[in-house]
């Protein structure tokens, strides 16, 4: 079984240090490699460094990885949400499923 991986608002990750998570933002920029700075639904700016490049990135992407005590994230996966993504929508989410974690924790 997969070990739980909590979604989290871009202010939330520094009470996550080394631990996996997952984040979902609208791409700010890219350097063309590893390395893209994003807004994550809650309006804070987060940059994410990846193991490997990527590319091809849409306006919303989620990232899976590892929260890094300086504030960044290592990047495991990225997965594009497309240019239609609303992030409003899914920063509302968010705050239902810290309110009620027991449900969405397993």
């Amino acid at each position: 079984m997969d070990t739980f991986k909590a979604r989290l608002a871009g202010s939330d990750l520094n009470d996550h240090v080394d631990e996996t998570v997952v984040l979902v933002g609208e791409v700010l920029s890219h350097d063309g490699s590893t390395v893209v700075d994003m807004q994550a639904a809650d309006g804070s700016n987060v940059r994410v460094i990846f193991d490997a490049a990527v590319s091809d990135l849409t306006k919303c992407i989620e990232v899976t990885g590892k929260v890094n005590a300086d504030g960044t994230m290592t990047g495991w996966t990225m997965s594009n949400f497309g240019d239609n993504f609303d992030l409003k929508k899914y920063g509302e989410a968010l705050k239902v499923m810290d309110a009620h974690r027991g449900i969405f924790q397993g």
